[in-house]
């Protein structure tokens, strides 16, 4: 199915955010002092803020060009993904869990959530490829 210039473009960006996210993640921050560690860690959740945005935001876009229009919240967005049968359960669970993190972030600020946080982000950058994966086959 052809989707709109808006769908690709936003997908391009999207694109463009994960390989900046994987980037940071493959930083050795082992070696880093710590206000460098402080700066990169930050920018490394900002990197994820992004991507999780630019993940929910994009199927929704996929969603209602494909006619389904019924999804508004990133939640009920993801859940449509699933039950429309683009992506499984497994993939769905792990993008559940990053939006969750997400909004936890902006409502609790506690150096061990920042930390759990932190240590999810492996988690979260494979259930954002595995999507993307999906919008990338599916849209062509």
């Amino acid at each position: 199915m052809e989707h709109s210039k808006k769908f690709y473009n936003q997908l391009s960006d999207f694109t463009k955010a994960l390989k900046s996210f994987e980037k940071y993640l493959a930083k050795d921050f082992s070696k880093m002092n710590a206000d460098d560690l402080d700066a990169n860690e930050n920018a490394m959740i900002q990197k994820f803020e992004v991507c999780c945005e630019l993940t929910w935001k994009t199927i929704k876009l996929f969603l209602e060009e494909r006619g389904t229009l019924e999804f508004q919240s990133p939640l009920d967005v993801l859940k449509g993904f699933f039950q429309k049968g683009y992506a499984d359960a497994e993939i769905v669970e792990g993008l559940i869990a990053m939006i969750k993190d997400r909004n936890k972030m902006s409502h609790i600020y506690s150096e061990d959530f920042f930390r759990g946080v932190i240590g999810n982000l492996s988690k979260h950058f494979n259930a954002i490829q595995k999507a993307k994966s999906i919008l990338d086959r599916e849209s062509k």
